[in-house]
């Protein structure tokens, strides 16, 4: 299935090639975050936040995976469907060099960002910083020194049942440090 996005006017159209069914075994609320997925990426796409309209072959599509889309298809509120940790920069497999900046979004109890810098399963480096806001996405940033090689960047919140170790939600980047 291919599709296009456009934005004539600040409508925001997904085209699709043939319809889009949903797949055998994909329950409603998996077919509702997919479809999610595609407004919050063809929205990054045309720089807008509205609402989305899904056509197939440019006649209107009733529904997508089994979702009824006759309407536009308002964008869902960030903290209801985003990973509540992820990392923007670097992105995975980058070559970074020996000081590089890590920025991403937090939705964490009291801000905390945790990291860790790892060589298999061995901790190299770790650290914390804090979001700018607590408990809704709000971006982050901090700074890491290492040697050349190959290394996993693990970003995550906080356990707060004992305060101690990795929370509900982390992002991870493969990432070579030259």
């Amino acid at each position: 299935v291919e599709a296009t996005i456009a934005n004539a006017g600040g409508a925001v159209t997904i085209d699709f090639s043939e319809p889009l069914g949903r797949p055998a075994g994909m329950n409603d609320e998996s077919a509702q975050m997919v479809l999610q997925s595609l407004v919050w990426t063809a929205d990054a796409a045309v720089s807008t936040t509205g609402a989305v309209t899904f056509k197939v072959n440019g006649s209107p599509a009733a529904e997508v995976l089994g979702v009824d889309t006759s309407a536009p298809v308002e964008r869902a509120s960030a903290d209801s469907v985003l990973s509540t940790v992820s990392i923007s920069t670097p992105t995975e497999h980058a070559k970074v060099p020996t000081q590089f900046e890590v920025t991403g979004q937090a939705a964490t109890f009291e801000a905390n960002v945790v990291w860790e810098l790892k060589q298999g399963e061995k901790t190299v480096r770790h650290g914390f910083t804090t979001a700018t806001e607590c408990c809704t996405l709000s971006p982050y940033k901090f700074t890491v020194h290492a040697t050349p090689g190959d290394y996993t960047l693990v970003v995550h919140d906080t356990d707060e049942s004992d305060g101690e170790g990795v929370g509900t939600s982390q992002d991870t980047k493969n990432i070579t440090v030259q």
